[in-house]
């Protein structure tokens, strides 16, 4: 990408470049960094900056434009008429620029816009303009190398100028424009010397376009036709150092400000009053959500805290009570898990088995196949044998049948040859004949009449020059009627004698286009002689890569149908086992059926059990309350042993219902006294009552035990099985993915085959087709040829 121009300002650490992609980019050299970009619809040939940063000129193929550099964009306000402008150029106070326009330089007022001043003298194109420091004078330098120094106030040429140079005069930079070359920044110590020494610094890939210093000559910028912009940082070392760091430090710190148009500026105030009034009424219900969320949330607050304090009292008995059954499960698991390592040591033995047998019966099956495998190569070769051997036979006969007709047409070529050679001998024969006798008879023909005409002429003058008598008058007259007659008569010979001469020139013509024609005809059977043999050798290297490719296509059938019979075979082993797999799954199916049938019934003997332990357990906890009864009035009525009058009236005021253990559980006797109570403990009926008790209990305890076992031994089992036909059914689903995919590769192999196939059949009857219709045009030729 090509950059055109470039130019730097005084207030602030700006560049502007313009180049071939029709853009304009303002860079802060600074940060390194670019502030704006702007595309154009046509090229920008030239650029020029403002001291002041704020505005820019851009040269256009059809006017000169200046726009302001606003804050993300670039805005025209101002055209000029100037077309095709190659260099612009503020002045140092951005009162002025100059345009320079082919060879003349055109003086514009920056704020006013009117035309200044009109500089011509130069007799080239202008290629570069120089303000002098109080912008009074102006220097350009046309492409012949010359160089004028311009008066403004008068507009007139001043003088010639040298090279601009650095304000310390202590540098001239330069850059190299050499064409196929990489550009480099030379820079030269002043003054200059014969033989002066410089430094080189390569930056660009092909030729320096534009060079440009800052104001404060502390960075060198330059382009290239390479589209790539670089930015040196000048340092000139010399007694003048401290002066430059004196005015770098005394030097105005670059300008912050831009340029905002009144419409944008008053678009953005509005913008910020909107947003200022939203916020405000943001913030005003942002502030009632809060007060109102913090509202709930100390209600929040509070509900759950008084659920936890109350949740935590009762997972703190939870925790008692899951304790105490932890302990009695882990007791009841080690039992479950010695039982369990018993039966899947027995399952592993068994299944161990199961694979070795069926490891055993693949090896052999795989023997099998290999076996079978070597027949089949054994069978495909000596197939392949005998294919070789017929197409050699069948190549050799065809080879020797070409070349039998290869013969008998150059014999043909050479017998037509001798023909057409005696048949032109015979025609130049006869030509030279008739063109001998024709010439012989028209000399005669005239010297017969020459003589006529002499003997006519002088009896003529006879006549004129004498007197002569009417007799010989008369006589004359006779012999001149007899002349005329013969005249007559020979005229008729000359006409008859020219009528002969044209048939016979027409017969030479009409003989001489003949042996054209023949001659054509020879030619035209001569290069069908020659394009058929073409042909013919054409035909016969079509026949060897025909007999090449039949041949790889054979070889490859081959290939394919001794890889697509193991494959089959594959494909009706796997068709076998994904049958037995699927009964497998039939199987797996019933036994899950009998396996829920079985879950449902334990789950009904379960439930039933859960309600009798209920009820039990309701009639123990009202058996140990009757019993803390009994033990409390039975301690209280002990204490009063020694006090006979008390121990009666407490006897006799102490009551307490009675509990009578029956077939269908604990019953309500009523209320009795302790008397009637000590005198049926007395006779042991509560004990046998309380031992049979104790007994149903713990025959109770043992069923549930039982039961509880083999519940788990089925779940167990349960969720065993169910993993095993799950495993089982993602294998069998694997092995199904596995076998479509192979039999699809097959089925998608067996068509390429049929496919290669049907096209080496097509090609085979194509090039027997085409044989057979040469074959019959080159008998038709040679029937027509006989015929003529």
């Amino acid at each position: 990408m090509h950059v055109s121009s470039l130019d730097t300002c005084i207030r602030k650490p700006l560049i502007v470049t313009c180049g071939v992609d029709k853009s304009v980019r303002v860079w802060n050299y600074s940060d390194k960094s670019t502030d704006i970009l702007k595309f154009f619809k046509e090229e920008a040939l030239a650029v020029a900056l403002h001291p002041s940063g704020l505005h820019v000129v851009v040269a256009f193929t059809d006017k000169l434009r200046m726009l302001n550099i606003l804050m993300d964009d670039i805005r025209p306000y101002r055209e000029f008429g100037v077309k095709a402008c190659r260099e612009v150029r503020f002045s140092h106070g951005g009162q002025y620029f100059a345009v320079a326009n082919n060879n003349t330089i055109q003086v514009y007022g920056t704020y006013s816009g009117e035309l200044m001043a009109v500089l011509r003298g130069h007799t080239n194109q202008v290629n570069s303009l120089l303000w002098k420091a109080d912008d009074r004078k102006l220097m350009s330098c046309g492409s012949d190398g010359s160089i004028f120094q311009w008066d403004l106030r008068s507009a007139i040429k001043v003088g010639e100028g040298p090279l601009a140079i650095t304000t310390s005069q202590q540098f001239l930079f330069a850059g190299t424009a050499e064409p196929h070359r990489p550009g480099c920044i030379r820079a030269y110590k002043l003054p200059l010397e014969p033989e002066s020494s410089y430094s080189e610094f390569q930056c660009h890939d092909m030729a320096v376009a534009r060079l440009r210093l800052s104001h404060d000559n502390q960075y060198l910028f330059s382009v290239g036709d390479d589209g790539s912009l670089c930015i040196f940082e000048t340092k000139e070392l010399s007694s003048s150092k401290l002066k430059g760091r004196s005015e770098r430090e005394n030097a105005m710190a670059f300008a912050e400000e831009i340029l905002v148009t009144k419409s944008d500026l008053e678009e953005k105030n509005q913008t910020m009053q909107e947003l200022k009034a939203k916020v405000d009424e943001l913030t005003l219900h942002n502030e009632y959500q809060l007060r109102l969320k913090d509202m709930n949330y100390k209600e929040k607050i509070q509900e759950v805290s008084d659920k936890f304090t109350s949740e935590l009292t009762q997972d703190k008995q939870r925790c008692t009570d899951l304790q105490e059954d932890k302990r009695e499960m882990e007791a009841e698991y080690d039992a479950k898990l010695s039982e369990l390592e018993a039966t899947h040591t027995h399952e592993l033995d068994g299944i161990r088995d199961t694979y070795f047998a069926k490891i055993k019966a693949e090896v052999e099956r795989y023997d099998a196949l290999t076996q079978e495998r070597d027949e089949e190569n054994a069978r495909w070769d000596e197939e392949n044998q005998l294919l070789v051997e017929s197409h050699t036979q069948f190549l050799a006969e065809m080879t020797s049948e070409y070349d039998r007709k290869v013969e008998g047409e150059q014999t043909k070529q050479t017998q037509l040859g001798g023909e057409k050679d005696e048949i032109v001998t015979e025609f130049e024969d006869n030509k030279t004949q008739i063109e001998e006798d024709a010439d012989l008879e028209i000399e005669e023909v005239k010297a017969k009449y020459d003589a006529k005409f002499l003997d006519e002429r002088e009896a003529t003058l006879r006549l004129k020059g004498a007197n002569i008598d009417l007799c010989e008058n008369g006589i004359m007259k006779k012999k001149f009627t007899a002349l005329q007659k013969d005249i007559e008569d020979q005229k008729e010979e000359i006409r008859s004698l020219q009528e002969k001469g044209k048939e016979l020139y027409e017969n030479i013509k009409g003989l001489e286009k003949d042996i054209q024609g023949h001659k054509k005809e020879i030619r035209e059977r001569e290069e069908t002689i020659q394009d058929k043999e073409k042909r013919i050798y054409d035909l016969k290297k079509k026949n060897q890569e025909l007999e090449k490719f039949k041949f790889v296509l054979d070889y490859k059938i081959k290939e394919l149908k001794r890889q697509i019979e193991p494959r089959e075979n594959e494909i009706a082993d796997m068709k076998l086992q994904i049958e037995e797999m699927d009964q497998e799954l039939e199987h797996y199916h019933k036994s899950n059926a009998a396996l829920d049938l079985m879950i449902g019934e334990l789950t009904l003997k379960m439930d039933g059990m859960q309600k009798d332990i209920n009820h039990q357990s309701l009639e123990i906890k009202t058996m140990r309350q009757f019993i803390r009864q009994f033990q409390s009035d039975l301690h209280d009525s002990a204490q009063l042993l020694e006090k006979k009058k008390a121990l009666k009236a407490s006897v006799i005021g102490t009551t307490c219902f009675k509990v009578i253990w029956g077939g269908n559980g604990l019953k309500f006797a009523g209320f009795t006294t302790v008397l009637a109570l000590y005198k049926k403990y007395e006779t042991g009926k509560i004990v046998t009552e309380v031992a049979s008790d104790v007994d149903a209990q713990q025959e109770y305890n043992r069923q549930r035990e039982y039961l509880e076992k083999e519940v788990e031994s089925m779940k167990s089992k349960l969720v065993k099985g169910l993993k095993i036909n799950h495993s089982e059914m993602m294998r069998l689903k694997r092995e199904n993915a596995i076998l479509t995919v192979q039999v699809n590769d097959l089925r998608r192999e067996f068509h390429a085959v049929k496919s290669s196939q049907s096209e080496v059949n097509d090609l085979k009857n194509k090039h027997r087709d085409k044989r057979s219709m040469d074959e019959r045009e080159m008998e038709l030729r040679r029937e027509s040829e006989l015929q003529k």
